[in-house]
C-alpha cells in the first residue's frame, strides 16, 4: 500500500475538505463521541490538540482505547491530556466546550437521531467545528443484517472474549473481502455485533 493511501493520509484529507487543516487542531481541545476502537483518533492525535476527550456507552470500549492510546502516547514526544467517560450519549453532561467534536456513524441507528445531534452540538466553542457523519441504508442493513445472524447462532451476545474470538473467525470470509478495511475484526465486532 502506497503512503498515499494510509488511513492517516486519507483522514488528513477528509479534514481538510471539511475545512480543518492540520494547524488548526494543534492545542485544540477535542471531543469524540462513539469513539469505537479509535484507528480514525489516531490521526487527530498525532497533531498534538491540547486534550482529547472520549465518551462511549461502553465500558470495554472505552478500556480498548485507553490502553492503545496509552501505548501509542508514551512514543510520542507531546500527548494530549486523554479522558475517558462512560455514558450514554444523552446521558453525557459536560459544561466544558471545545474547539472541536466529533460523532461519526452514531446518529443514524438511534431512536432520537435529532435530540442527540443537538445534544452533540451543544458541545462545540463558538467558532469551533462539529463532524457528524452518517451512513446510508444499504450500509445500515448489512450490519444489522450480520447482527441477526450473530444473534440466531451465538444467541448471547454479551461480551467475553471467548465470543469475540467465535465471532470474528465466523465473519472471517467477510473481513477477507475488505483489503482496505482499517479496524481490527475484533474492534468491529464490538463494535458492530455486540455493542451496535
Amino acid at each position: 500500500m502506497s503512503s498515499a493511501n494510509t488511513l492517516s493520509d486519507r483522514r488528513s484529507f477528509l479534514y481538510r475538505t471539511l475545512g480543518i487543516p492540520n494547524i488548526a487542531v494543534r492545542n485544540s481541545d477535542i471531543f469524540e463521541f462513539g469513539p469505537g476502537s479509535g484507528e480514525n483518533s489516531g490521526t487527530l492525535i498525532s497533531l498534538a490538540p491540547r486534550s482529547y476527550k472520549f465518551v462511549d456507552g461502553s465500558e470495554v470500549v472505552l478500556t480498548n482505547l485507553q490502553d492503545r492510546l496509552t501505548t501509542t502516547a508514551s512514543s510520542s514526544t507531546v500527548a494530549p491530556q486523554f479522558t475517558f467517560s462512560t455514558s450514554h450519549i444523552l446521558d453525557y453532561k459536560d459544561d466544558s466546550l471545545y474547539d472541536l467534536v466529533i460523532c461519526e456513524g452514531v446518529l443514524p441507528m438511534q431512536m432520537n437521531p435529532r435530540e442527540m445531534a443537538t445534544h452533540v452540538l451543544s458541545f462545540v466553542r463558538p467558532g469551533g467545528a462539529v463532524i457528524l457523519s452518517c451512513f446510508d441504508s444499504v450500509s445500515a442493513f448489512s450490519e444489522i443484517a450480520r447482527r441477526y445472524l450473530a444473534s440466531s447462532i451465538f444467541e448471547d451476545l454479551n461480551y467475553s472474549e471467548r465470543l469475540i474470538h467465535q465471532l470474528v473467525g465466523f465473519f472471517e470470509p467477510d473481513f477477507t473481502q475488505l483489503p482496505g478495511m482499517s479496524r481490527r475484526p475484533e474492534d468491529w465486532v464490538l463494535d458492530s455485533i455486540i455493542n451496535p
